[in-house]
């Protein structure tokens, strides 16, 4: 729910002094549950995310009550003129799509 990846954000916060995005958030709130019934044995263990938390400013400011500086190569990227097709949900003709594209 969107309460627990808030309280994952403040969790994580609290003890790592990092922000995280809203798929980190729920990547590290499944880790934490997961610990509540197996054990690590010392092994390390890795949360990948999958964005800057500045992608998601809306969120970080429910949580926190500020948002996020964004990076100037991000920033950048926003201000760039967003480009798109369209295609079916066709395994087939994605492929040919990409094999034009990129061949």
């Amino acid at each position: 729910s969107d309460e627990r990846t808030r309280e994952a954000f403040l969790d994580y916060w609290k003890k790592y002094q990092s922000l995280l995005e809203p798929h980190g958030a729920v990547a590290w709130q499944g880790f934490q549950d997961w610990l509540q019934t197996e054990s690590l044995d010392g092994l390390p263990a890795v949360i990948i995310e999958t964005a800057n938390p500045a992608k998601f400013p809306e969120e970080i400011e429910k949580a926190f009550g500020w948002s996020p500086d964004v990076p100037p190569a991000m920033a950048a990227m926003i201000r760039l003129p967003e480009q798109y097709d369209s295609m079916k949900a066709d395994y087939d003709a994605f492929r040919n799509y990409l094999i034009q594209q990129h061949a």
